[in-house]
């Protein structure tokens, strides 16, 4: 399926189409229909659905996410998530703040994955080589000439260099940008690298230079009229989290073999990079809390594995008693959980700010994704813990060997050649 065949206003139409079809599955299908769909088995499925098709783009960079099969699975994930919500409105939120922490993340999750479903036909970006000598306004998009509603030309540009002369530091292009439809007077638009430049609705972003020409600069334009509303999902996920961690990490004694495994994770993982260079893109105020939540996460999770496992062998001996230790790694996969979506969107505000695109199927960002998405399958069959004790540790050992994917297995995959997170060098 070409996804791009449908453009606004048919992708606000099939949006809230499909919000409604959720209410009338939920008004009219039956009791036994809505609970069956909305439920934490469906969700886990389609979760679980999902994982492949990431896995397999981060690893082979294949575009997997246009297919049909993906977008039906999306589509069912969506229908689950909108009926699950709508069962815990029904409920009544007013004395229950689990229903409302419930309704706050599924809900942010909902609008975060709607709304970069429905609207990525109408994403714009584009790549424009501009200079001092003139005006212009044909772009390059999907190798295809694209022609915008103003003409860029390049006022000033200028490269920070560090001490040795040779790396650069940051990027900076001042532009003058004049509308040709309505003939208004030229405005000044600044943009460097993390620093995008406005205008009409459009964001001017500093992707690098061109050394053929004379102080020549290339500049990405991106147009995303369906950001703001991602953008709340994500801003509701945030607050979800807090409330998770609030809820969840009362374990003073677990606090310094976490401490002392984020330190030991957060150098190995900074090791790799060059500080005395830094490459412009990491010249970011998301950086430090990007790296670090990711390194706590992965901290509590292997705290958890370690209780999992340890809980696993007492069940052995005692099927069906509750543990210390089995209690403690729940809650502590929830915390990790919640921290990798955390460093996710992190990464996502990051991203959207350096290159214009909160997601970009990078190797990095679709193995996060997976690694979350089984942390997500675990904690909703936590019901099953009881009976299945050894099916969920399995889960959770392979949503840790995610985890080292993600962190520097990914590295060695086939599709980082293309990888905007290959920082050994810091170039």
């Amino acid at each position: 399926m070409n996804i791009s065949l449908y453009q606004y206003p048919l992708t606000v139409v099939l949006a809230v189409g499909f919000l409604l079809l959720t209410w009338v599955v939920f008004r009219f299908a039956g009791s036994k229909v809505v609970r069956v769909l909305g439920s934490w088995k469906a969700g886990a499925l389609c979760m679980a659905a999902l994982v492949p098709f990431v896995m397999i783009e981060g690893t082979w960079r294949t575009a997997l996410h246009h297919s049909t099969l993906f977008i039906v699975t999306v589509m069912a994930f969506l229908l689950c998530l909108g009926l699950s919500v709508m069962t815990k409105l029904r409920g009544g939120l007013r004395h229950n703040s689990h229903a409302r922490n419930f309704v706050i993340t599924h809900v942010g999750v909902y609008l975060m994955i709607g709304s970069s479903f429905w609207g990525a036909p109408d994403v714009t970006e584009a790549e424009i080589s501009v200079s001092a000598q003139k005006g212009y306004n044909i772009a390059s998009c999907d190798g295809h000439a694209m022609i915008l509603p103003f003409t860029l030309k390049l006022d000033e540009f200028s490269i920070d260099m560090y001490e040795d002369g040779v790396s650069p530091r940051q990027y900076t292009s001042v532009i003058m940008v004049c509308d040709t439809t309505s003939g208004a007077k030229p405005v000044k638009v600044t943009t460097s690298v993390n620093h995008p430049g406005y205008y009409m609705g459009y964001k001017m972003y500093q992707a690098s230079f061109d050394c053929a020409e004379d102080a020549g600069s290339v500049i990405t334009i991106v147009r995303d009229p369906w950001m703001p509303l991602v953008y709340v999902g994500m801003i509701m996920l945030l607050a979800g989290i807090l409330l998770i961690f609030s809820t969840h990490w009362r374990f003073k004694v677990l606090l310094p073999s976490i401490l002392i495994l984020t330190v030991a994770f957060t150098v190995a993982s900074l090791a790799r990079i060059n500080f005395s260079i830094l490459k412009p893109t990491l010249n970011s105020v998301w950086f430090v809390p990007h790296v670090m939540i990711y390194m706590v996460a992965y901290s509590a999770m292997a705290v958890s594995v370690v209780l999992a496992i340890a809980d696993c062998l007492r069940r052995g001996k005692a099927a069906g008693a509750e543990t210390k230790a089995g209690v403690l790694s729940e809650s502590l996969i929830r915390v990790s959980s919640a921290l990798l979506l955390a460093g996710m969107l992190c990464g996502c505000f990051w991203a959207e700010r350096a290159w214009g695109r909160y997601w970009g199927w990078d190797p990095k960002e679709c193995w996060a994704a997976v690694t979350w998405l089984l942390t997500l399958i675990y904690i909703h069959l936590a019901p099953l813990r009881t009976r299945h004790g050894k099916m969920l540790l399995a889960l959770l050992l392979i949503a840790f060997l995610a985890i080292q994917v993600t962190w520097y297995g990914v590295y060695y995959l086939p599709s980082n050649t293309s990888s905007i997170h290959s920082y050994a060098s810091g170039q």
